[in-house]
């Protein structure tokens, strides 16, 4: 019983700050915002531009992959050993996870970079309109749409950047 009395009463407590926070921030004049970040991150050009490169580069590897089950097959037909053709084997297998590997690390790296760079420039739009924060969907459970400024966000972002991707 006690335990239940000492969590009502953490509970108003929480709910008393909150509303007060709350009157205190819309009494202040603060300024809040909200941002999807995955729908800016993937209408941003640069985004785009790494996904095309990186169908190139699966297929690029696609094609690596079965020029070696080619030339696997081939070696079947020739008549190669058994210890030629594990070996072989072996190679595909390990090539494969190979680059599997180096694309998952590449991208990851490419993607994170993107996403750091459109949260700087939602940092630049913040200040240029004034918000005091600007938060995304990681951090919130609600958002009204007052406060949505994702497509006003989109906009800055296509009005700064160059029209035309280029790759690197």
């Amino acid at each position: 019983m006690k335990k239940i009395r000492v969590l009502l009463l953490m509970t108003l407590v929480l709910s008393f700050s909150l509303l007060s926070f709350s009157a205190a921030n819309t009494a202040d004049g603060l300024k809040i915002g909200y941002v999807n970040l995955r729908s800016v991150t993937e209408e941003y050009y640069k985004w785009g531009d790494m996904q095309v490169n990186y169908q190139e580069d699966v297929k690029f590897y696609q094609n690596k992959i079965s020029e070696m089950q080619t030339e696997f097959q081939g070696m079947q037909e020739s008549g190669a050993t058994e210890q030629q053709l594990q070996q072989k084997y072996q190679e595909l297998q390990y090539r494969t996870q190979q680059y599997q590997q180096a694309l998952q690390e590449d991208y990851t790296k490419k993607s994170d970079a993107i996403i750091q760079e459109v949260r700087e420039l939602i940092g630049e739009f913040a200040k240029e309109n004034s918000f005091d924060i600007v938060l995304f969907e990681q951090s919130v459970i609600f958002v009204s749409e007052k406060i949505d400024i994702t497509e006003r966000v989109k906009e800055y972002i296509a009005n700064i950047e160059p029209k035309e991707s280029t790759k690197e």
